[in-house]
């Protein structure tokens, strides 16, 4: 099972399109990065994903869950620094 999937996911702030992707599938146990520069849409992408943001159009699931409400996403509740030893850990 896809530990994330996206498809035709877009989001847009003050008409400024700032997440546009077609599909991305992030493969359980894998490990990926965001990269650009700012105001480029990472941390949007990531609320997004999180369910601290809906989206404008498109689906987001996660373990199998459709994801559309805000939730309490426990990883981002940490510092940067700790979030990205998570993935030193896996």
């Amino acid at each position: 099972m896809n530990a994330v999937q996206i498809k035709g996911l877009k989001k847009a702030f003050d008409e400024q399109l700032l997440v546009n992707i077609d599909e991305l599938i992030l493969e359980k146990g894998g490990r990926y990065a965001l990269l650009g520069i700012n105001g480029i849409g990472k941390s949007t992408l990531l609320r997004l994903i999180s369910g601290q943001l809906s989206p404008d159009a498109g689906d987001i699931t996660v373990n199998g869950r459709l994801i559309y409400q805000p939730q309490k996403a426990k990883i981002f509740n940490m510092t940067c620094l700790e979030n990205v030893m998570i993935g030193m850990h896996n």
